[in-house]
């Protein structure tokens, strides 16, 4: 089997793959054909995301109860789009993430959550196959001071790894989130990181 057999329009390349691709081709391959889900993972950090996307909207916002409790009981009110999700878990990393100073107004002007990216590479000159490479994903988060400056990649992990380790596991991931980002949107995007 060949990359260029399942990264055509039809059936492209999730760009969350890339660290797995990375790191164990054979792992890769088994979420690629659908023989290994992340189903209660994906729906954890989908309404971990919807939760962000919903604090960030509102104006005045702050890491109180208040704005938490707000934000987790529309989370829940939309519940059929991530039936698996554990409300205890997705507290924790809601609190977690609207607690920390960096996801504040001042650093987050503007925020969007769980865009939709795609992006069709050309081969490289040596790809004996003659064929594009096509990428599709939903990245976290994009992030900028605000308009006109630059927008970056962030990735919001929940992993137990933390800090270098963790940040270089998704590398790839971020990197590839930010070349479809920017194909998809045409504007300037740079590496965030991982939140």
């Amino acid at each position: 089997m060949s990359a260029a057999a399942i990264a055509t329009p039809e059936q492209p390349l999730r760009c969350s793959s890339a660290a797995t691709l990375q790191g164990c081709v054979g792992l890769w391959a088994l979420r690629a054909f659908g023989r290994d889900s992340a189903g209660q993972a994906a729906h954890n950090g989908s309404a971990v995301s919807r939760a962000v996307e919903l604090w960030h909207a509102i104006p005045d916002r702050s890491a109180s109860a208040e704005h938490v409790e707000h934000v987790l009981a529309r989370v829940e009110a939309e519940r059929e789009r991530w039936s698996l999700y554990e409300q205890p878990i997705v507290r924790a990393w809601t609190e977690g993430y609207v607690g920390d100073p960096r996801n504040g107004p001042r650093l987050a002007g503007e925020v969007r959550c769980e865009v939709a990216v795609s992006v069709a590479l050309a081969p490289s000159e040596d790809d004996p196959t003659g064929q594009p490479v096509c990428l599709r994903g939903t990245l976290d988060q994009v992030r900028r001071a605000g308009p006109g400056s630059p927008w970056f990649v962030w990735d919001l992990k929940s992993g137990r790894a933390g800090g270098v380790e963790l940040s270089y596991q998704h590398l790839w991931q971020t990197g590839v989130y930010a070349l479809a980002h920017h194909a998809t949107t045409g504007e300037p995007t740079l590496l965030g990181g991982v939140i």
